[in-house]
């Protein structure tokens, strides 16, 4: 059940997994997005990411519908300039350097989740899910749909 007002931040793999099917929970919550249904927050650092990605993977064509969708939903850039040397200190100590950015503008984003598909480093890591139980949910695209869908 969804408690309060609902921000995602969207990890790269969202980006990624929304052009790669359009039959994933990933792709759903992207076009919910365009539709103003959702509030969603990224960062540079993920969109560079998926960026590069899209076009190593799946080409030019995958990269351009990717940034179409950004140019079609409201989505919030969050920096991670003010990051405190706690927060990186605690995100350095459960996460390998290339996820820590993520973490960090997720939680400075105010996300109420983070989605993502990366089961390593995220939706398997219980010390990360530990520390922020109280602030965020770490789930899957199909996770968050499920609890969306059944507040409907």
């Amino acid at each position: 059940m969804l408690e309060r007002a609902t921000n995602l931040f969207l990890d790269a793999n969202i980006f990624f997994a929304a052009v790669a099917s359009s039959k994933g929970g990933s792709y759903l919550i992207i076009e919910l997005a365009k539709k103003g249904l959702l509030l969603v927050s990224s960062s540079a650092h993920a969109l560079s990411e998926a960026e590069h990605n899209i076009l190593k993977k799946l080409g030019s064509e995958a990269l351009a519908c990717h940034r179409a969708n950004l140019l079609d939903m409201r989505l919030h850039m969050q920096s991670i300039s003010r990051a405190g040397e706690y927060v990186t200190g605690m995100s350095l100590q459960y996460l390998p350097d290339k996820d820590v950015p993520i973490l960090i503008a997720a939680m400075e984003s105010g996300a109420t989740h983070l989605i993502t598909l990366d089961r390593k480093h995220f939706l398997d890591n219980q010390n990360i899910k530990d520390v922020l139980a109280e602030y965020m949910k770490i789930v899957t695209p199909g996770d968050f749909l499920k609890e969306y869908f059944a507040d409907k």
